[in-house]
């Protein structure tokens, strides 16, 4: 008896649908707001001559996909995680930027870039870009207008010129260089003055401190 109530337990698992699942991936409309697909190499150069050279370490974008499933043991149906719908990069420079204790040691080292844009359609019938390069950072709504999230820091301009080219739209995002976290024992002190950000291209210039002087985006 044991024997064959075992059996049809198991025949009832095995017979029970485990289908794979789809996963909603990013709007394909938003791909016009997604300027670093495909794009191993960031350089960006100032009016000194001087380079900073981002090299891509993550991609990631998250397309409509189906993830497998399958039932353990437990005849529970399981599926892989769908993730964000999302596009993501992260790059690379061997240019960081770093601040020290006071003891003359490593306490940040700002080496990257990032890269965001969160298709929110679904839940808030938006989508949101945010960029960081060293230890600057701003996020904005792209969709279905153009919303900044700081009119006091950030502004738009019609067009911005520099490097001999042309750019329409351009956000300006001005960090907050004073926001200085009391720690004694770390010498805090800020890179990044301004962001400028274009829709079509991505990050296009930011004001480095450090060299005092607009670095800007060269293709």
């Amino acid at each position: 008896m044991r024997f064959i109530l075992f059996y049809i337990t198991a025949t009832l698992l095995i017979s029970c649908n485990c289908e794979d699942e789809y996963c909603e991936g990013i709007n394909e409309n938003f791909v016009n707001f997604y300027p670093y697909k495909d794009t191993p190499q960031l350089i960006f150069k100032n009016d000194s001559n001087q380079q900073l050279v981002f090299n891509s370490a993550i991609e990631i974008v998250n397309l409509a996909k189906v993830v497998d499933c399958h039932r353990d043991l437990g005849g529970t149906c399981s599926c892989f995680d769908c993730g964000s719908k999302m596009a993501y990069n992260n790059y690379i420079t061997n240019s960081s930027r770093i601040i020290y204790d006071t003891l003359g040691r490593v306490y940040i080292n700002y080496n990257w870039m990032e890269f965001k844009l969160s298709d929110e359609l679904k839940e808030k019938n938006s989508a949101k870009i945010s960029c960081r390069i060293f230890d600057a950072f701003f996020y904005f709504q792209v969709f279905p207008i153009i919303k900044l999230s700081n009119n006091v820091t950030d502004t738009l301009l019609p067009t911005f010129s520099i490097g001999n080219k042309t750019y329409n739209n351009v956000i300006v995002h001005h960090s907050d260089t004073t926001d200085i976290r009391n720690n004694p024992n770390i010498i805090f002190k800020p890179f990044v003055e301004r962001l400028y950000y274009n829709i079509e291209f991505g990050l296009i210039a930011f004001y480095d401190i450090q060299t005092a002087s607009l670095f800007y985006r060269s293709f």
